[in-house]
């Protein structure tokens, strides 16, 4: 039998190694093995921790659960595939803690949970498949009538599966290069996790399943992603602040760093927000995103099911190549009460249709915005008819910045101690109608050092400020923040 390469554990025990094969898991698609895995994950548990191996071949599987010490090594040539039947799933009740998400049609099952865990290990070349055949009428083809510019997707059967993998409460916990395939709803959540490494996978979901999202991070702390290849119909990596469901005091999402990734999506490819909890402390860098939407989403008060929304305090990113239609879209949300402060965008380089977009609430503004060496080049038509600066943003500031933008490179209203440091909009190969550089409505002390608008300078369109009190421009003299 082929056995998985040794993998470290903090004990000199021997490591037991079992095949989910010894306890009869069979490579059938008529076969499911929900039960003879689980032995041989509970075996290897029992005995102190160990590798649990899934050989080449398809596996019919339900929920299983995961154990402390245990890795589950999958390889090349195996696929874990989600079983049809509701009764091979967990109970909806099975821990406290489960998001249940019923709005979205989601029951609360899942493919593997990992609860209260410590060392535990998803591992190898293999597959996990969420089987989404088994789920949704592919056939019938929806779309929301009321959301402008959103895309064809399968009709949301009555309920689908939930999370396809779940991890709450757990620390120490790796997933390393295996793909994860045609989730149902979210691929992976994690939820109240802590020293979190995530390296080399792969994650594909179907591009007409509603909120296929890559991965879900909300409340962990010391997370690591790197090196992972994201093409989802919906948010490719989201960080949450929703606390609530751990129904205790409020758990920060913090210590968060994500580089050498390649992201596409429908939808947002880096995420923040949701919850009326707090997210800090987080570094993005060194990512390519490519045929999408939004390329950096940050709504703290993303509907009213959170309407204070979530505090945002000393965030990075650094060094994104994009090509989306939106490049930056920070929008507080109306009503929101979040802090939103401390932010830095460096040496983005983006290939945009649409604008960049910083609005806040006129009585709670966001904050310590720095844009420093970065180059936003406009490509294609742009608004196509009058921009109205006065109304923008108040009612829908989501639908604004993402089907009617302001025509103009940056939009930003509502904000305090904004500054631009080496900043180049380009527009030589941008068409329709352009009516400002920049637009900045009631903000407090905005600063440009070296900032070139190539093409609107020659065209003689200027910038615009209303209600900016201390506004300057002036040479670059003063260190990076």
């Amino acid at each position: 039998m082929s056995i998985a390469p040794r993998l470290p554990y903090p004990h000199n025990k021997p490591i037991m190694r079992i095949s989910i094969t010894e306890t009869g898991a069979i490579a059938s698609p008529s076969a499911i093995n929900t039960r003879a895995i689980q032995q041989a994950i509970d075996r290897c548990a029992d005995a102190g921790g160990g590798v649990v191996y899934f050989p080449p071949g398809t596996f019919l599987t339900g929920t299983l659960w995961l154990k402390t010490n245990t890795t589950l090594y999958l390889e090349a040539g195996c696929t874990l595939l989600a079983c049809p039947e509701r009764d091979e799933y967990n109970a909806i009740d099975c821990f406290p803690e489960q998001d249940v998400v019923a709005h979205q049609a989601a029951n609360g099952t899942h493919l593997l949970i990992a609860y209260r865990c410590d060392n535990v290990t998803l591992a190898g070349r293999g597959i996990i498949d969420g089987n989404p055949s088994a789920f949704f009428n592919q056939g019938v083809i929806a779309r929301d009538p009321e959301r402008e510019g959103s895309h064809d997707h399968y009709k949301l059967p009555d309920e689908r599966p939930g999370q396809m993998l779940y991890f709450v409460g757990s620390t120490h916990v790796r997933l390393e290069n295996v793909s994860l395939a045609n989730a149902c709803f979210w691929s992976v959540y994690l939820l109240d996790c802590d020293t979190v490494k995530i390296s080399g996978l792969t994650i594909r979901s179907d591009r007409k399943i509603p909120n296929s999202d890559g991965l879900h991070f909300n409340c962990c702390r010391n997370l690591v992603v790197d090196n992972c290849n994201i093409d989802t119909a919906d948010d490719c990596i989201v960080l949450r602040g929703h606390y609530k469901v751990l129904g205790s005091a409020n758990v920060p999402m913090e210590n968060a760093v994500v580089s050498n990734c390649i992201l596409r999506t429908r939808c947002c490819a880096l995420r923040l927000g949701v919850g009326d909890g707090t997210i800090r402390d987080c570094l993005f860098s060194n990512l390519v995103i490519r045929d999408t939407r939004t390329g950096i989403s940050i709504w703290p008060a993303y509907s009213d099911r959170y309407p204070r929304g979530t505090d945002i305090d000393n965030v990075r990113f650094e060094n994104i190549v994009m090509d989306v239609t939106t490049p930056v879209n920070l929008t507080l949300g109306v009503g929101a009460k979040a802090a939103v402060g401390n932010i830095v965008f460096k040496g983005l380089s983006c290939r945009a249709t649409k604008s960049v977009y910083i609005v806040g609430e006129e009585t709670v503004r966001v904050s310590d915005i720095d844009f420093i060496d970065c180059v936003f080049r406009f490509f294609g038509h742009r608004l196509q008819s009058p921009f109205d600066a006065e109304s923008c943003a108040l009612e829908h500031p989501w639908k604004e910045a993402v089907t009617n933008p302001p025509a103009c490179g940056i939009f930003v209203r509502y904000a305090d101690r904004v500054r631009f440091r080496n900043v180049r909009l380009d527009w030589t190969r941008a068409e329709g109608q352009r009516s400002e550089s920049l637009c900045c409505i009631d903000c407090d002390d905005i600063s440009f050092d070296n900032m070139d608008s190539v093409d609107f300078a020659r065209m003689g369109i200027p910038s615009s400020f209303r209600l900016v009190r201390s506004s300057v421009s002036r040479p670059d003299r003063s260190p990076d923040p």
